[in-house]
């Protein structure tokens, strides 16, 4: 990473130390070889860069913001490298800490590289803030794509809307972000036909708390609210699972469902303790 800056002109992420031999589960000797040629403990403690980043040959927006608050969602294809089921998935984060999240890795076996692989929960569209729409899941495969309709970028205001019919076997259905003034994430999911039904799921590895027209995800130094209309049915589920190291994780879902609307809107407030 170090090397990269150097090379690319480009800032570092936060970084707390310079990492290891024992980091690398592997053990591979390349790895530590770059951080002995290349390690620099200058970079060690160095605040994350702010401001938005649009990848547009990955699909990726990414919106890191002064106050300590952060917003990203990906779009691309079903068939990328280590492939998961998240187009049109989403992160929202509070000092770090990610209380809509994106869980990473699962435990690299056989199942996981093999026919099984969406099987596992953290590869799944089980496994992301992502829908069922009208009944259908996400599908793998390079013709699932999501489709840029609009980008756009002000100080004020980040907006991302993705086609993801393809990836939903041809059910019409758009999924846009509004990202406003850095705290104010307004979700719209959109059919193109009227009479369809729609399962929302979001992910988080802290458990919500549940009221008649909000979820509050609770974090260290700042919280998550998602404000919705609607009589949705609400569940809450936990889930005991493996983190990419095999050591026990518990991830929470939070299901809305039992609502047949042609557009559903969804306000989540990002706010930061004190």
């Amino acid at each position: 990473m170090t090397r990269l800056s150097q090379r690319l002109s480009t800032p570092l992420p936060h970084i707390t130390r310079l990492s290891t031999f024992e980091d690398d589960g592997c053990h591979r000797w390349g790895h530590l070889s770059r951080t002995l040629l290349w390690g620099d403990s200058s970079v060690v403690g160095r605040p994350s860069p702010v401001g938005t980043a649009w990848l547009a040959d990955l699909s990726w927006l990414i919106c890191r913001e002064p106050v300590g608050t952060a917003f990203a969602a990906k779009g691309g294809n079903n068939a990328e490298p280590h492939n998961h089921l998240d187009l049109g998935s989403f992160i929202l984060a509070v000092a770090g800490e990610q209380l809509l999240a994106d869980l990473g890795s699962g435990v690299y076996d056989a199942a996981y590289f093999g026919p099984e692989r969406y099987g596992a929960l953290h590869t799944s569209a089980a496994g992301h803030s992502v829908p069922i729409v009208a009944g259908v899941d996400q599908r793998p495969g390079e013709d699932s794509v999501a489709r840029v309709i609009d980008q756009v970028s002000t100080d004020e205001h980040v907006g991302l809307e993705l086609d993801l019919s393809e990836a939903y076997a041809g059910q019409g259905f758009h999924r846009r972000f509004d990202w406003r003034s850095g705290h104010r994430l307004e979700l719209t999911d959109r059919f193109d036909e009227p009479g369809r039904e729609l399962v929302e799921r979001f992910i988080s590895r802290v458990e919500p708390e549940l009221d008649d027209d909000r979820a509050v995800w609770r974090g260290e130094r700042g919280r998550v609210t998602l404000y919705h209309s609607g009589d949705w049915r609400t569940e809450v589920e936990r889930i005991d699972t493996l983190d990419h190291h095999a050591k026990p994780e518990t991830v929470y879902r939070l299901t809305l469902n039992g609502i047949t609307a042609s557009v559903h809107r969804f306000e989540f407030v990002v706010e930061l303790d004190g």
